[in-house]
């Protein structure tokens, strides 16, 4: 009879042990997909705040361009106007990406 119960204590021991390592894994498995999906999130924001500057940046450019070619036509226009077809074929060309904002959509792919 003793040795029922000591084997008894001894299974209830190792089953109370296993429960709180079993425990303790699966609340750092949570811990560990909290942490990852934070870290997914964070570089979606960064990937589309790069994104935003880069658009921001092209829409400063090409109003920039906008205004260089609004002040061409006027003074043109001021002129006598025979300048007036290359500025507007000048105008008309569009630029291409740059190689930071390649770089950029790139990285954020």
């Amino acid at each position: 009879m003793k040795s029922l119960v000591a084997i008894l204590v001894a299974a209830g021991l190792f089953m109370a042990c296993n429960d709180s390592a079993e425990k303790q894994a699966a609340a750092q498995k949570a811990r560990q997909q909290t942490i990852d999906s934070l870290n997914l999130v964070l570089a979606k924001q960064k990937a589309v705040d790069s994104m935003q500057r880069i658009n921001d940046s092209l829409a400063t450019a090409r109003a920039k361009t906008v205004e260089k070619n609004t002040r061409s036509s006027a003074a043109a226009t001021q002129s006598g106007g025979g300048e007036m077809s290359t500025t507007s074929s000048q105008a008309a060309k569009k630029k291409g990406w740059s190689h930071t904002a390649k770089g950029a959509v790139v990285g954020a792919g």
